[in-house]
């Protein structure tokens, strides 16, 4: 059977749409390269790759993990059959997982700038009361 690259570009492309999910979030969740996830969402460099690598991204945009592989391949997808489609527990949270551990990266950047404007703002206070005390 024909392998499908184009259909699994479209599958890959609509669904990052429907979640909202950049490109790089994709790479982040699958741990695919930037490359690898840059051809199949592009239909570029149509061959054969390790099935893992379509798993790995179909867990990230929250498919089942053999989604993308039955795409591919023309079969039912999960989804496809009655009472299935909905992803592992695994799937469903660690997007959760990911999106907090880039919330936390944030607060900590903006505590950081906070922290640095804080001490540029009483630089100047204490400076002043060095040079009251000294006269």
């Amino acid at each position: 059977m024909a392998e499908n690259w184009a259909a699994v570009a479209r599958v890959v492309t609509r669904r990052m749409e429907q979640l909202g999910v950049p490109q790089h979030l994709v790479v982040q969740r699958s741990g695919v390269s930037k490359a690898t996830v840059f051809e199949i969402q592009n239909n570029r460099a149509q061959r054969r790759r390790n099935p893992r690598v379509l798993e790995a991204i179909s867990v990230a945009l929250r498919l089942h993990p053999t989604h993308l592989y039955a795409v591919l391949h023309g079969l039912p997808t999960p989804s496809d059959h009655a009472g299935g489609g909905a992803a592992p527990r695994e799937a469903r949270t660690s997007g959760v997982h990911d999106e907090l551990t880039v919330m936390r990266e944030k607060l900590a950047a903006a505590l950081s700038s906070l922290e640095r404007i804080e001490r540029a703002l009483a630089a100047p206070e204490q400076s002043g009361a060095d040079l009251g005390n000294g006269g």
